[in-house]
């Protein structure tokens, strides 16, 4: 990014958040924001409806919607 190999770059999630003093802070061409864009009100009631969803399921004799399984393992 600093010798503009690539034009630019947007960060959201960070090894230790928030992020530290960094060089990223300082450039031009990195737009960088805290990771919270799940934390909306939309996206917490999704998050709810998609749990309730799945606990239905799971209840009704089937399998969770593997893209909300952390251990997909666990049910093959």
């Amino acid at each position: 990014l600093q010798e503009k190999w690539i034009a630019g770059a947007g960060l959201d999630v960070f090894e230790k958040e928030p992020l530290a003093e960094s060089a990223l802070r300082h450039l031009e061409n990195v737009v960088l924001t805290s990771h919270l864009a799940g934390y909306s009100v939309e996206g917490m009631q999704a998050a709810g409806m998609m749990a309730a969803q799945n606990v239905v399921t799971v209840l009704e004799g089937g399998k969770p919607d593997p893209a909300c399984v952390v251990n997909p393992a666990v049910y093959a």
